[in-house]
């Protein structure tokens, strides 16, 4: 889901890749103009990964709400299939000191016969002060209760 300035004085919601790139440029262009880009980390192969991991991990669930014809909140979350990942926050992801180190950054529990029923996942703690973690099920309107 993007929130795009369109020339009507409207904020309309619209979606695909070719909208959530400029996005997602502009995020690593301040991650990179703040810490700089792969230069500043000559010694780190994954640098790449790392901060495509960072953004992706730094978004908020969006509430389900039918832009096209009201701003109504009907008071569930969105599915992936209408919001995908959710909305990328560009604070969180410059600001947050916690990395997450997992294969392929997603939970894809296949529900086939290849089924894979433990997933694993290393919190990396950047920052001076502890922190702790909690994770959950997040309910999306579409899924099972």
């Amino acid at each position: 889901m993007i929130l795009i300035a369109y020339p009507t004085d409207e904020y309309p919601v619209l979606s695909g890749t070719s909208k959530a790139t400029f996005d997602i440029v502009g995020i690593a262009a301040l991650w990179v103009g703040e810490f700089g880009c792969r230069g500043a980390h000559p010694n780190d192969p994954e640098w790449a990964r790392q901060l495509i991991a960072r953004i992706t991990s730094a978004v908020r669930a969006v509430s389900w709400v039918d832009w096209r014809t009201s701003d109504t909140d009907y008071g569930f979350w969105a599915p992936t299939t209408q919001v995908g990942g959710g909305l990328v926050d560009a604070g969180r992801a410059l600001s947050y000191k916690t990395d997450l180190g997992f294969d392929g950054r997603e939970f894809g529990l296949n529900d086939t016969a290849h089924f894979t029923r433990t997933h694993s996942v290393a919190i990396f703690n950047r920052g001076l002060k502890p922190v702790t973690s909690k994770s959950s099920l997040q309910e999306a309107e579409g899924y099972a209760r």
